[in-house]
């Protein structure tokens, strides 16, 4: 019985120590939009149930919609599940976010969009959203071209 409660105990030490590897991602591309209007970009892991893990947040630059974002994030079963999450208003007064799902093989990779993502076109993946994320601080409703603090 002895044995058992240490082999037990052993077990549970190491499982404590133990923690998910950190997966690292840099996602960069380019967002168009019709009108001069506010966009916020976030990456995050993707954990269903759960709150999603925030590894990186930004503001396209003005003038050529350049963004780039890098963060880490981990999962205690598998991979990471990243997701660019794009707020815009780029189809009249309405705040839609936009989720666009990152492959499994750019996790601890560069990532690139090749192609302009063009917040006029239809997205699958749009929905109304009442108002940007807490930590957006977008200025007197214009992007910003540097990163919230």
């Amino acid at each position: 019985m002895a044995k058992v409660a240490v082999c037990l105990l052993l077990i549970c030490c190491l499982a404590l120590t133990l923690q998910a590897a950190k997966e690292c991602l840099t996602v960069r591309g380019r967002v168009r939009c019709s009108s001069n209007v506010p966009i916020f970009i976030q990456l995050v892991d993707e954990d269903g149930t759960s709150s999603n893990d925030l590894m990186d947040e930004t503001y396209p630059s003005k003038i050529s919609g350049a963004f780039q974002a890098s963060g880490c994030a981990s999962d205690p079963v598998g991979h990471i599940d990243p997701e660019l999450h794009i707020y815009h208003k780029c189809k009249g007064n309405e705040l839609k976010k936009v989720k666009l799902i990152l492959p499994v093989l750019a996790i601890n990779k560069e990532y690139n969009y090749t192609d302009v993502i063009d917040l006029s076109g239809p997205f699958s993946s749009e929905e109304k959203v009442k108002k940007f994320p807490s930590s957006a601080k977008p200025c007197a409703g214009l992007g910003v071209t540097k990163k919230p603090k």
